[in-house]
């Protein structure tokens, strides 16, 4: 009888189980961390990698074209994101498209499987923000009604190229010596001039090449993270259509660096943080034209030599608008 009990197993006491549950606990939170940190390191490189393949697209299209894509064709028109579709192994998506027309008036019913525009490209997403999900929300303005055609929603993405300081020294520019049907029609954009509905661009060229960015492609970003207001995910205002161009759309597919020469100037340097910065001491809301990504601390950029650099967010503003320009010739400090 006493050699059964003895052999009996013996229960944990409750003092024995809350110390069990509390070394669980504690190793729980220890691991926690690690593996958060492993989950950062992996989205941040699969970033990485997506910008590389971008600067690799740029560069398989000025082989192909020798010259850089044009941010954008002419305002309205399809942008480099479009252009280089081919280069990133999405041929069947930009066979789609007809760059010989505005964004708002492509082929195919809108949102059929004919039609180009609301395609996502996972290349273009940033694991640590999203994945390629809903596409911009079409937002119809009385103008855009009058010059585009209409509405139209369209793919998104957390990348935009650097145009520099204004849109005019960055490596991509926009494109220019168009060629027309009708005849001569001026697409600057800029212009009171709209042109009309059914108004196709045949030909088109670029301003910039690799001979052209004299700083050094090394030197030289080309594209980056845009900030995102948080209010705006997914796809309305600064989230729209990094294929459209439209007045208004410039800074979907966009952003820049520096001072832009303003009196008084608007500074885009990096955005430290994901939330909404608000206005600079101007008075000035800044955050939506420049670049910013949901990496604590960093933004990271395919330069135009192909290779991709993460920038402190605390990188002064004056070596961010070197690296933003191509042709200032400015020696670059150390960042």
């Amino acid at each position: 009888m006493l050699s059964t009990l003895s052999r009996r197993r013996r229960a944990f006491t409750l003092i024995e189980l809350l110390v069990v549950i509390a070394i669980i606990a504690i190793l729980i939170g220890l691991l926690l961390p690690a593996v958060q940190k492993v989950r950062e390191a992996a989205q941040r490189m699969s970033c990485e990698n997506n910008l590389k393949q971008i600067g690799l697209g740029i560069h398989n299209y000025h082989d192909a074209n020798n010259a850089l894509p044009p941010d954008r064709i002419a305002m309205c028109w399809p942008t480099w994101a479009v252009l280089i579709l081919p280069y990133i192994e999405q041929q069947n998506v930009y066979n789609l498209w007809d760059v010989r027309k505005r964004y708002y008036e492509q082929n195919g019913p809108v949102g059929s499987a004919a039609d180009p525009c609301p395609y996502n490209i996972p290349t273009y997403f940033c694991p640590a923000r999203r994945g390629p999900g809903p596409v911009s929300v079409p937002m119809p303005k009385p103008a855009d009604l009058a010059k585009n055609g209409g509405p139209r929603a369209g793919g998104l993405s957390d990348y935009a190229n650097c145009g520099g300081t204004d849109g005019s020294n960055g490596a991509l520019v926009e494109g220019t010596a168009w060629q027309t049907s009708p005849p001569n029609v001026n697409l600057d954009g800029l212009t009171t001039a709209i042109p009309p509905l059914g108004t196709l661009c045949l030909g088109f060229a670029s301003q910039t090449n690799f001979q052209s960015i004299s700083d050094g492609l090394s030197n030289t970003l080309l594209v980056g993270e845009k900030f995102i207001f948080p209010a705006d995910l997914p796809g309305t205002g600064t989230d729209g259509s990094v294929y459209s161009s439209g007045n208004g759309e410039e800074h979907t597919f966009r952003r820049f660096v520096g001072n832009n020469g303003a009196s008084p100037p608007l500074l885009r340097y990096l955005v430290p943080t994901t939330k909404d910065p608000g206005p600079d001491a101007n008075n000035k809301v800044w955050a939506d034209k420049a670049f910013g990504g949901p990496h604590a601390g960093l933004c990271q950029f395919v330069f135009c030599d192909g290779s991709v650099h993460a920038l402190p967010v605390t990188i002064n503003i004056n070596t961010l608008q070197l690296l933003g320009v191509r042709n200032d010739g400015q020696v670059i400090p150390p960042y």
